[in-house]
């Protein structure tokens, strides 16, 4: 079932002085059952991309916990007004007979790893379980369940999902391989610059990743730990700065040209900025500072208030987009072509104009304007808000602002406690609330 593999190519072993030791904080560690009974313990990394807590976990929900509040005949009649109002008969004729006003939602579970307790396979699909100890059903495989993933313990395996029957991620003891060291660095590109972790290519993260190019006829396999700087010269090619201060001139692979799938950096308080090749001007790979805070504030339950275009406001559980519900949730938005991956728990405020821009505001203030995506675009679906069990829903389009109200409450002896407050669905009611809540890596909410 499972065996043993070379996780790192012969050109890898090399030495990786230039770079500080792998902060074992941000290697996604954990105890895996596996179908046979056996159990193995280590570090943790999803095919060749994922291997930190900060990347993202993404798969499919079994279904949407929030669906017995939604009044799906009112959003229809308020989408298919916007539309009429807009569009003339044919058009009009086109949309009724498309479905234009029942938008269909793909149910993404989408968190950071550190956002992630455990995983468990049963006949029907996977469970996934939260520090804070509530359970989420997904469908199938979905994209972090379906693929090879590789642990690196005694021996380095690699297995498949239907290898696993359970795993409960942990903290792990540091790590001394300069192979695994997380990359760190700056990078500019023509919407700002940004400095945190780095994922090339949606891909390569660790110091003994390969960046994949040819030179005049000949291929290079350069270990990102070996890079200094990466300078686009256009859609074909890039310019490699090596430490030692070598240089190449590479092209004729997706990591160096034009079908790079992004530049990610996950930037501590904001989130992941994913910036396109034709986007993206210069990286400079560095070591990082000793301290790299980038675990998020809140877990809980979205809270919060929603003020319309007609300056009526809502109070109560929100549910962004119509399925997103938690601190730990992902809001997705764009700004010329390049894309922003925010945990809801670093927002405090959102606001949309006339014209639809929207702009986010972090906490400590920082602001970002967001003109597309699928959750501050039109192809948001609308916001529920839940209070005194009772239900709003609200379209995007009637959205003027929302005031995110985190629930973060100490209790009597001073430790820290985070109240998820209640929802009642049908005849169920269910409320829970934990002190001394710890994230996935050990520290304190």
């Amino acid at each position: 079932m499972s065996r043993p593999v070379r996780l790192f190519a012969p050109a890898l072993l090399l030495m990786l002085p230039a770079l500080a030791a792998p902060a074992a904080t941000e290697l996604i560690h954990g105890e895996f059952t596996l179908v046979d009974g056996d159990v193995v313990t280590g570090w943790f990394r999803e095919e060749s991309e994922d291997a930190c807590w900060h990347d993202l976990f993404e798969a499919n929900r079994a279904d949407n916990p929030w669906s017995a509040w939604i009044d799906e005949d009112v959003l229809a009649a308020k989408r298919r007004a916007e539309y009429f109002a807009n569009h003339g008969l044919i058009d009009r004729v086109a949309y009724v007979l498309d479905g234009g006003d029942r938008k269909q939602r793909r149910l993404a579970f989408i968190c950071r790893y550190d956002a992630l307790a455990g995983i468990e396979r049963d006949d029907d699909g996977f469970t996934v379980r939260l520090p804070d100890g509530t359970e989420h059903r997904l469908r199938g495989h979905g994209r972090d369940l379906s693929g090879d993933i590789v642990i690196h313990a005694d021996e380095i395996l690699e297995l498949d999902w239907d290898d696993v029957q359970a795993a409960v991620f942990t903290p792990g003891p540091p790590a001394d391989d300069p192979k695994l060291a997380p990359l760190w660095g700056t990078m500019t590109g023509s919407e700002g610059t940004h400095t945190g972790w780095i994922q090339w290519d949606r891909s390569e993260c660790l110091a003994g990743d390969v960046l994949d190019g040819d030179e005049d006829g000949r291929d290079h396999e350069v270990p990102m730990g070996d890079i200094a700087s990466i300078t686009r010269v256009d859609s074909r090619s890039c310019r490699v700065v090596l430490r030692d201060g070598g240089e190449l001139l590479l092209s004729g692979s997706n990591d160096v040209n034009k079908d790079n799938r992004g530049i990610v950096v996950e930037v501590a308080g904001l989130g992941r900025v994913v910036t396109p090749w034709h986007r993206f001007d210069r990286l400079e790979l560095t070591s990082p500072p000793e301290a790299t805070p980038s675990t998020v504030p809140n877990f809980g339950e979205l809270q919060g208030t929603v003020t319309t275009t007609t300056g009526d406001r809502h109070t109560g559980r929100l549910v962004f987009d119509l399925d997103e519900g938690w601190g730990w949730e992902i809001l997705d938005g764009e700004r010329r072509d390049v894309e922003y991956e925010i945990p809801f728990g670093n927002l405090e405020r959102l606001e949309r104009d006339a014209g639809g821009l929207c702009t986010i505001v972090l906490h400590g203030g920082r602001r970002l304007e967001l003109d597309d995506g699928p959750d501050t675009g039109p192809e948001n679906h609308g916001i529920l808000v839940v209070s005194g069990g009772q239900a709003v829903t609200l379209a995007w389009s009637e959205v003027r602002s929302v005031d995110f109200a985190h629930r973060a409450l100490q209790t009597a002896d001073g430790t820290k406690s985070i109240h998820f407050g209640s929802v009642n669905v049908g005849d169920a009611s269910q409320s829970v609330s934990f002190a001394n809540l710890q994230d996935t890596r050990g520290n304190n909410l």
